[in-house]
């Protein structure tokens, strides 16, 4: 529970390898339970950072899981949004 707490506090604090792996312990259902939005939402979250393999699982991920993800897709798209303006910020200072 501590290590999926902190990938979550990572993949929404702009970590792609975090939310890639959370996208993929969400939907095999890995040490937590299985949850398709919850996995949805993290793997868009590393594909809009341009992680190398989350792209490829989120293809086949909607292939095989027929189900309306929008909801999931809008919040992580809000939060790469969020995580681009910090960096922004960051670079002003």
């Amino acid at each position: 529970p501590k290590g999926v707490e902190l990938l979550t506090i990572g993949a929404n604090g702009g970590s792609r390898v975090a939310a890639y792996n959370l996208g993929v312990l969400y939907e095999h259902g890995t040490s937590i339970p299985q949850d398709y939005d919850q996995a949805f939402y993290f793997l868009t979250l590393a594909t809009l950072q341009k992680h190398e393999h989350a792209h490829r699982c989120l293809i086949i991920f909607e292939k095989a899981i027929k189900k309306d993800f929008t909801k999931a897709f809008e919040a992580a798209q809000q939060q790469f949004w969020k995580i681009q303006n910090m960096r922004q910020l960051y670079k002003l200072l």
